[in-house]
Formats: structure tokens, sequence, C-alpha cells
């Protein structure tokens, strides 16, 4: 081989070889677009699946609810208010007080020491006792008689009156003070009450208590003056 022929073949040689660089990078091109190409169809493919995937749950839990029937609503009762029949209790007004009040026969009684003054026969009935502490001592105001005892809570202060409104049957009772030794000093008296209803007031007629009588039942509630 001559030289001219080998600097022939080296050319020919380089160009072989820039023509071989050329088409294989043509085709490495070629190869990449293709793959990138086929990787972005998978993934349309694959998107596409998972969107229809999506859609076919959503319709098929859609027929499910539309397929359980719906529980029947439960009715609460309502408690319908049954009318009482039963006379609603009269409570006494202030008007019906006075005039029950105006009704009753007033007796005046005044506690001193050591009597008791009122009067000693009343009328059978409705009676309202208006009883005064006249005295210096703390005094009281016991009625026991016929099935009824009566008297007021706590002792009457010097000045202090009170009333205490009672029916008495007719029959006879006692009255005295309960505060202890009281009675026994003469505070205690009998009151008779006949049958025959009178419509006026009884008045105010002094009675004398009896001196030195012993009280029936000892001492009261522990009073002291």
């Amino acid at each position: 081989m001559t030289p001219l022929q080998k600097g022939g073949w080296h050319r020919s040689d380089r160009g072989e070889r820039s023509v071989f660089k050329e088409k294989r990078s043509t085709q490495l091109g070629q190869e990449g677009r293709s793959e990138m190409q086929t990787y972005k169809i998978v993934q349309t493919t694959q998107l596409r699946g998972l969107l229809s995937l999506l859609v076919a749950s959503g319709l098929l839990l859609a027929a499910c609810q539309s397929a359980v029937p719906a529980s029947p609503a439960t009715s609460v009762p309502t408690n319908t208010p049954v009318p009482s029949t039963s006379t609603p209790e009269s409570i006494p007004t202030a008007e019906g007080q006075e005039a029950q009040k105006a009704e009753a026969r007033t007796v005046r009684v005044s506690l001193t020491e050591f009597t008791i003054e009122m009067p000693n026969t009343v009328p059978a009935g409705p009676t309202l006792f208006e009883v005064t502490n006249e005295g210096s001592f703390a005094h009281n105001f016991k009625i026991e008689g016929q099935g009824i005892e009566e008297v007021f809570q706590t002792t009457l202060a010097p000045g202090e009156t009170r009333t205490m409104q009672i029916e008495l049957p007719p029959g006879e009772y006692r009255v005295y003070c309960p505060v202890d030794g009281h009675a026994r000093r003469g505070m205690d008296l009998q009151l008779s009450v006949s049958g025959a209803a009178e419509t006026s007031q009884a008045e105010a007629t002094p009675a004398p208590s009896s001196e030195g009588a012993d009280e029936e039942n000892g001492s009261y509630g522990g009073y002291r003056y």
C-alpha cells in the first residue's frame, strides 16, 4: 500500500467514523425520545386507569348507599296533659281572713302579774281571743278542753298583743299562763262556753282568776320569768 493510499485510507477511515458517530447519536436521540414517549404513554395509561378506578368506586359506593333501606323514624310519644278534675284548694285572701275575723266574736284578754282578766262565760262558735300582755314579765296564753289545746308558740313580751281564733264547742275549758309558776300564782281560770250562739261580740268583763290553783301538767316549755 502506498503512502497516498495510506493517507487516503486514513481520511476515509475518519470520515466513516464521523458518519458512524452521527448515525449513532441520531439513533441514541431517537431511542431516548422513544423511551420518553413510552414512559409518558405508560404514565397516562396508569393515571387514566386510576381515575377510572376511583370513579367506579364512587359509583359503587353510591349504589350501595341507595340500596340500604332507610330506617323508619321512631315516633316519640308526647305526654298529653290530662286535665285535672280535682277542685283546687281555696287559698284564703286577706279580705277573706278579715271577713272570718269579723264573723268571730272578739274576747279581749289581759295578762298581768299574776292574773288573767277576761270573761268567764262566752257563747259557742268562732271566737277571736285578743290577748295583751299588760304586765312587766313575759307571759303566754293557753286554752284546753273539749279536744282543743291551743297556745302561742312564744311568750308575749310586755305590751305585746296577739290574736288567736278558735271554733269553741260548748263545754268547760281551762285558760292559764304556761310560763313556769305563773298558773300556781294565780294565772289560771275556768271558761264556760254555752251552747246558745250569740251574734254580738263578747265584752271583756274581768273575771277573777283562781288564786293558788295548781297546774295540772306542771311546767310548760321551760318558760321562766
